[in-house]
């Protein structure tokens, strides 16, 4: 008998914080909303030889050895209301945990300060901004879910979407230290009614300026926010049967995209920087429902703080359509050292 439906609309992902990278699996405990999971293996196989044996001109499967086994992927979905803040506070390598605001039924991500982007590396050990463990239950056609379980996964690449004619998405390359299929299949408790965040509100902002000054700016119709860490993770050592803790080993990229329009507030705010070299503070915040009377909405945004436009400051005539361009900025941190991406999540979950 099927115990739930026998495809992909069967499946599910939950994940709980690791805080001490190649330590025990821990048992899932936040199932997650998300459109797409793909994982792949890769055991790092060997294959001996080519051996020399007297006219054989096949090599002989003894020697075909498999050295250590991990596993990649990418995850997206629409960043949601609930149940997002271990993936995001992972995604940034932040130390940050939800912090009950006051006695109200809100919580935010590392409180008022918000997640700062940091090394993962550097947190392991913490209580998050690691990693986490993760179980996939993938159900065969018979509706029965088969357990992949994803020991010590980091964020190596986040990328955030804010488009003002579709939802706040985001996509996480994964990294996990191994995977089996032993580990007992959980039984996932949902979050009710996970909202996604969107531009539609009219609290939802896009702004430009100095860092903590930024002022509303129209013109822009898309922008793509995207963190890329340079770690090594492939350290694996004789003695150990798992490679270790990924460790950062060049700057990570900041780089913010936007598609925007030539009104006269873009060129001002935008196109006129790129030959003036001047950095700005680039600030999308998408705001949802208040939080009952805490006096807080749902809130996801994220801070560049410091951005220097690199290309696409042009206005290229192109047509009778519109003048556009795209715009690619660089991510950097100021002279008073302010953090390179500040991200903000009010929310009214209580845990991860």
């Amino acid at each position: 008998m099927a115990t739930t439906i026998g495809s992909g609309l069967g499946g599910f992902a939950a994940i709980v914080a690791q805080p001490t990278y190649g330590a025990p699996f821990v048992t899932p405990t936040r199932a997650l909303t998300f459109k797409t999971l793909k994982m792949t293996y890769d055991p790092h196989i060997v294959q001996g030889g080519p051996y020399l044996r007297g006219g054989q001109i096949v090599d002989i499967g003894s020697a075909h050895v498999q050295t250590w086994l991990d596993a990649k992927g990418t995850m997206t979905g629409d960043v949601v209301n609930t149940g997002h803040a271990l993936l995001l506070a992972t995604a940034m390598g932040s130390s940050a945990v939800l912090t009950q605001s006051g006695t109200t039924t809100a919580w935010q991500l590392g409180g008022t300060t918000g997640a700062l982007v940091g090394a993962p590396d550097k947190n392991n050990g913490g209580t998050s901004g690691c990693c986490f463990d993760m179980q996939l239950g993938v159900p065969t056609d018979d509706g029965v879910q088969r357990p992949e379980n994803y020991h010590s996964v980091m964020v190596t690449k986040a990328e955030w979407v804010f488009d003002r004619s579709g939802l706040v998405s985001f996509s996480y390359d994964l990294d996990a230290q191994t995977v089996e299929k032993t580990t007992v299949l959980i039984t996932p408790t949902f979050p009710g009614g996970p909202i996604p965040f969107s531009m539609a509100n009219a609290l939802s902002t896009f702004k430009l300026g100095a860092f903590g000054s930024e002022a509303a700016v129209t013109g822009v119709r898309k922008t793509t926010i995207t963190l890329d860490r340079k770690l090594q993770i492939d350290r694996e050592y004789l003695g150990n049967v798992s490679k270790s803790l990924p460790v950062s080993n060049a700057l990570a990229d900041v780089t913010v995209v936007m598609e925007a329009d030539y009104t006269a507030a873009a060129k001002t705010a935008i196109f006129d920087l790129f030959l003036a070299g001047t950095p700005t503070s680039i600030l999308c915040s998408s705001v949802g429902s208040p939080i009952g009377s805490s006096g807080l909405t749902d809130l996801f945004q994220l801070n560049a703080s410091n951005c220097f436009l690199q290309t696409g400051g042009e206005s290229p005539l192109e047509g009778p359509a519109l003048v556009k361009n795209s715009a690619t900025w660089q991510g950097t941190i100021d002279t008073a050292g302010d953090s390179a991406l500040i991200a903000k999540l009010n929310t009214a979950d209580v845990a991860w």
